[in-house]
């Protein structure tokens, strides 16, 4: 990104796209961050995002010029709230500018300074548990190409990993439904024996080290070394308070584990997110992905981020979601 405070150049970068849409937890950490640069720039509280609520008008292209255009709403002690609106870039100078793709509220803080340290209620839930790190695997290869780079390259940029019990029942539901004649764009329901939420360790894989890093398309400006055959491999990219809002949309929506393939695409109408508290860098983090209801194809999806060293949630995110066929479907 470049450019000054209140306007901001973006290029959307493919490497986090699903099915050749980018990502709308890319998005957010995105417009996050011309968020943390406006404040910073004008003085404004806040280098953290800690809570964030976008609509997504339309969907982002890949490759795409967009002006990440910034008001400071309100400039407090402790935190300072911004209006963020991402807008395809004008093809010339002096054309009418496009209508907006994506519209944000940014409100930011300090995560590692909460307002009432030691203040909490008993959770009603507790951590998620699975088997350790080492012994759960992906679930992406479940799904054939939806794991290949060139369909579904957000996969790249996340190290999920499930508990292999959960993978292998998702597998047998998979190929249940494909000897069933399921056809990828039609949507046939759901499979009755998986249930709409699922547990999994995440973090970053590790990145791209050297020159081959630069403008790869990472949150932080580096790529994922799975993806250049070859390349040297960095230590893992510590987490922070921007890689919440990535992670709380980063992975499949749980409903859609129990369509495929009888649906390929599933467009976020609405996202909001709160950060709870500061990662810790170096660690994973424990997601739990669920949802309640789906109605008529609608559907809200809700994200915890459970910090695994401390135990502590960190993150909420809730999403409101159409099931839809293909990508490129009216919205």
């Amino acid at each position: 990104m470049a450019g000054d405070a209140a306007r901001r150049a973006w290029t959307c970068h493919g490497g986090f796209s699903v099915a050749g849409v980018p990502n709308g937890g890319y998005i957010m950490a995105t417009i996050a961050k011309a968020a943390v640069a406006a404040a910073e720039a004008s003085g404004a509280a806040g280098a953290d995002p800690v809570a964030l609520s976008a609509f997504f008008l339309r969907p982002a292209e890949a490759g795409a010029e967009y002006e990440l255009n910034v008001e400071t709403l309100k400039a407090a002690k402790r935190m300072s709230t911004h209006s963020v609106r991402a807008t395809r870039a004008a093809p010339v100078e002096g054309a009418l500018p496009a209508a907006p793709t994506v519209q944000a509220t940014v409100t930011l803080g300090t995560a590692a300074s909460p307002p009432t340290p030691g203040l909490s209620s008993p959770t009603a839930g507790a951590m998620p548990v699975l088997p350790p790190p080492e012994q759960c695997e992906s679930i992406f290869g479940v799904y054939g190409g939806l794991s290949s780079p060139s369909a579904f390259p957000i996969a790249l940029r996340n190290d999920a990993r499930f508990d292999p019990a959960f993978v292998s029942r998702v597998a047998r539901a998979v190929e249940a439904r494909k000897e069933a004649g399921a056809i990828p764009g039609q949507g046939s329901g759901f499979a009755s024996d998986l249930p709409l939420s699922y547990d999994c360790w995440l973090r970053f894989p590790p990145l791209l080290v050297g020159a081959e890093a630069a403008g790869a398309g990472a949150i932080d400006g580096s790529a994922d070394a799975r993806s250049v055959p070859g390349a040297a491999r960095a230590p893992y990219r510590g987490l922070d308070a921007l890689s919440l809002l990535f992670f709380s949309d980063s992975l499949p929506p749980p409903a859609l584990l129990g369509v495929l393939p009888g649906i390929t695409w599933v467009p976020t109408i609405e996202m909001s997110v709160q950060v709870r508290g500061e990662p810790t860098p170096g660690g994973w983090l424990v997601l739990r992905h669920s949802t309640r209801f789906v109605t008529d194809g609608w559907l809200e999806a809700d994200t915890e981020l459970w910090d695994a060293e401390t135990g502590r949630l960190v993150g909420l995110g809730r999403q409101m979601a159409m099931l839809m066929g293909l990508p490129g479907q009216a919205a």
